[in-house]
């Protein structure tokens, strides 16, 4: 598993809260689900798409809903 108090560099969400987190360090790449107290320990980028993937297979997509879509749509500044 990745050191203990390693600052989390990815995490995915599904509007109510984290549901994953990915922590790394030198040698290894951890995932923790949220909720479920599931640790998972993985060699490679490789390997954590792969768990991605077929564990949360919205993940990976860009995400939706937040400010950076209200701004492109033009919506920020439109009344009504």
């Amino acid at each position: 598993m990745s050191t203990p108090g390693a600052p989390v560099i990815w995490s995915f969400g599904s509007g109510r809260g984290r549901d994953v987190s990915v922590k790394a360090d030198k040698a290894s790449i951890g995932v923790s689900v949220e909720g479920t107290d599931q640790e998972v320990t993985l060699r490679s980028t490789s390997e954590l798409v792969a768990w991605l993937q077929s564990h949360r297979p919205g993940s990976l997509g860009d995400p939706s809903g937040g400010i950076m879509d209200t701004l492109r749509s033009g919506k920020l500044f439109k009344w009504g």
